[in-house]
């Protein structure tokens, strides 16, 4: 069904993705270490911060309370 949408697409529709594909401007390129990689890093320290504190929680609270208490906290 995907495949007939984008053949549908494509030849009915070509002039108008012709016209969209000349409005793009090519004279900025995209640095992938500048623009993309500043934000990956953020996004995965983000991650592994959430990570560690919510499944580091438990075996503290088991250490110091014991397993009905830990039990409670999942």
């Amino acid at each position: 069904m995907e495949s007939g949408l984008a053949t549908w697409l494509l030849s009915s529709k070509r002039h108008a993705l012709g016209t969209l594909a000349s409005l793009v401007d090519t004279s900025e390129r995209i640095s992938f270490r500048k623009d993309l990689f500043s934000m990956q890093w953020r996004i995965a320290l983000s991650y592994v911060s959430g990570y560690f504190i919510s499944y580091v929680f438990t075996p503290v609270v088991f250490r110091y309370h014991g397993p009905s208490a830990a039990a409670k906290v999942e």
